[in-house]
């Protein structure tokens, strides 16, 4: 899909003019909805302006350029789900963490002195 837009050198319209394939890993999200949206609308008036539904060339493109604004939209929501499960995954550790600290904290005052004298002269 990738290569066929390459080699067919396609552009996608944007607010900002025209924009190549690898220019929609950079947009965001919003953006290449809005892209997504105009390109269906693009289809789908071609489709019903005539009686004759062939396909041609220009719908060929329409649908790969569809196709690929899906695609990237796709990378893009899996990448930011696997960023918020990494956080979260991160979040949960550190409490982990925190409450293993605290365990051996509590741990330590069950100690007599003497036991903590000890442990703080092998400490120097």
């Amino acid at each position: 899909m990738f290569e066929e837009a390459v080699r067919k050198k396609l552009r996608f319209d944007h607010k900002k003019g025209q924009i190549s394939v690898e220019d929609l890993g950079d947009l965001p999200l919003e953006d290449l909805d809005q892209m997504y949206q105009n390109l269906v609308k693009t289809q789908r008036d071609r489709v019903e302006g005539s009686l004759l539904q062939k396909k041609d060339q220009e719908s060929e493109i329409i649908q790969l350029k569809i196709d690929i604004v899906k695609h990237v939209v796709q990378i893009r929501l899996e990448e930011q789900r696997q960023r918020e499960f990494e956080a979260k995954r991160s979040q949960e550790r550190e409490k982990v963490k925190e409450i293993l600290q605290r365990k051996k904290d509590g741990r330590l005052e069950e100690y007599t002195v003497e036991e903590l004298e000890d442990m703080l002269k092998q400490y120097e």
